[in-house]
């Protein structure tokens, strides 16, 4: 059976969406002759819906007594008071000082107990309508009934920091907060030191307003791959102008191979994301079933959301996943469906490689009970391994390019990074962080900036075909580690057997130019999200 949540909320009990007003006057006007317990001091002086006289009211015992409130047969204060006491945590006590039904009280609570209720309203500019949802993070530990025409009622203990995400529905956008909110922050902070009433406002957008197209924005196809043929190339840092664990410069031999023309973007991400969580594979960090927040697969953290992250671009909302748009240049408003994929694990990496190729009926190629790539490599998608990734970014076959468009200079006309302090490239112009770009961006038909759109981008592939290997986003590798590399020639390497980290390769518009190297390494531990995305690679003769 569904628990009716009860909330106290200054001075009245929340019950179906009826607010009734606590207060001794009030009480002992409701309460029978009959059911005066104290007259003649009983032996137990417990609520009459503890029928097993333990100072302890459970749910069987609180949904009793209101059925017989609801039948004419429990006074309505006392019934309100059983359900108060058993959604508060079931234990409670008699004060000798209060009359019934007030005397049947909570323990004192320790430092921090104090709970306030939180209720979000939904409203418009015309409030016939209501057309978005709010998502708050954390989730409340218990819920209340709202009062009429407000869909959502939480507890929060007192002194928790609640960020409230709007989320509008198609067609719509966020417009300003209302209530005991201010503004058009997003996502926004609420403190609960008082019991809050927050209220979002929605808009209707303009025909073709709200996610805007830019004039050569490439076409994005799901698992756009590029071919690489298979042969030796050198990997490593051929101008002496980076880390140790850079050289030495040696040859690798690879198979044949494809890779992602383009990193995964958001929207891609997300459309995976929902099937996922259709086949129930998607949890929350207890492995309870997916409610919202950081996502969890397989006992590990692998994405975040707009709730639990305001760098990510996902949404989730009534049960299924989408993606945000945000405001850039001149008040735009700039779909993020086409920009890379953020704040993903390298399990959720895996994830979505693993998922991807279920849906496409080919063979994952990741163990998620070990996370070890099977071998023989299968016919999935996978990551590619850190060669793979230096081989498509930087090697045409005679000669090893500094950056991953062909190039051994970098400017804002060839990739999304940070030139200099405070001047990002941030083609868009958003105003918030992250400041990536579609995929693809730097095609040679866009605008370096939206705001200067004389100057055009020019088509910055690799030489193998393919975008944004240097900026845009960090990309996670396959392997573990980041050790020196080996003297001689290796063949199809994948880095250690194990270890505590895995490779990152490509860099970010957070950036440095020296970090745009294609010879550039870091490492990070499987779980960690931020400016972190993907690409996607798969063996050839597999498809």
């Amino acid at each position: 059976m569904q628990k009716e949540s009860v909330g106290l909320n200054a001075g009245y009990v929340f019950l179906a969406g009826l607010a009734v007003v606590l207060g001794a006057v009030a009480a002992r006007a409701e309460v029978p002759e009959s059911e005066a317990p104290y007259e003649g001091e009983p032996l137990f002086q417990g609520h009459p819906a503890d029928v097993d006289e333990n100072w302890r009211l459970v749910m069987d015992e609180a949904i009793g007594y209101l059925a017989g409130w609801q039948g004419g047969g429990n006074p309505m204060s006392y019934a309100i008071r059983a359900a108060y006491l058993w959604q508060k945590g079931e234990n409670y006590s008699y004060d000798v000082g209060e009359d019934p039904p007030l005397c049947w009280t909570l323990p004192d609570p320790a430092e921090g107990e104090v709970v306030y209720s939180l209720m979000l309203g939904l409203g418009a500019v015309n409030p016939e309508y209501v057309h978005g949802s709010i998502t708050p993070d954390p989730e409340p530990d218990a819920m209340c009934p709202p009062l009429e025409g407000q869909p959502w009622c939480g507890l929060y203990p007192a002194g928790t920091e609640v960020w409230l995400t709007p989320v509008p529905s198609a067609g719509y956008a966020f417009d300003h907060w209302t209530g005991d909110l201010s503004g058009t922050q997003v996502p926004a902070l609420v403190v609960m030191n008082d019991a809050k009433h927050v209220i979002a406002e929605f808009v209707a957008l303009e025909e073709g307003e709200g996610e805007i197209p830019v004039e050569g924005e490439p076409v994005v196809v799901p698992g756009e791959l590029v071919d690489v043929p298979a042969g030796t190339f050198q990997m490593g840092d051929p101008w002496n102008e980076g880390w140790a664990y850079e050289w030495p410069v040696h040859s690798v031999y690879l198979d044949a191979y494809r890779i992602g023309k383009y990193e995964v973007t958001n929207q891609e991400y997300a459309d995976v994301l929902n099937w996922a969580h259709e086949r129930g594979y998607l949890t929350r960090s207890s492995g309870t079933p997916y409610t919202g927040g950081l996502i969890y697969a397989y006992s590990q953290p692998i994405a975040e959301t707009e709730t639990s992250d305001g760098f990510s671009q996902i949404t989730y909302s009534g049960g299924v996943f989408g993606v945000r748009s945000r405001e850039g240049h001149d008040a735009e408003l700039y779909s993020m469906a086409n920009h890379p994929m953020a704040e993903v694990s390298w399990y959720g990496a895996v994830c979505y490689c693993n998922w991807l190729s279920e849906q496409q009926g080919l063979q994952p190629c990741y163990d998620t009970a070990t996370w070890a790539r099977y071998e023989p490599v299968r016919n999935g998608y996978r990551l590619p391994t850190e060669a793979e990734w230096e081989r498509a970014a930087a090697w045409d076959g005679s000669r090893h390019w500094r950056y991953g468009m062909t190039r051994d200079t970098i400017d804002i006309t060839c990739a999304n990074f940070w030139p200099i302090a405070r001047e990002r490239a941030n083609p868009l112009g958003l105003m918030e962080e992250p400041h990536t770009s579609p995929v693809g961006w730097y095609n040679g038909v866009n605008p370096a900036r939206v705001s200067t759109p004389d100057t055009l981008t020019v088509n910055a592939t690799s030489p193998v075909g393919a975008y944004d290997m240097s900026g845009n986003i960090y990309e996670w590798c396959h392997d573990w580690g980041l050790g020196g590399y080996p003297i001689g020639l290796v063949t199809n390497p994948t880095g250690p057997t194990s270890g505590y980290y895995r490779i990152i390769r490509s860099a970010s518009w957070y950036s440095a130019a020296d970090d745009c190297r294609t010879a550039y390494r870091l490492k990070g531990s499987p779980e960690m999200r931020g400016i972190l995305g993907f690409r996607v690679a798969v063996s050839v003769l597999s498809r």
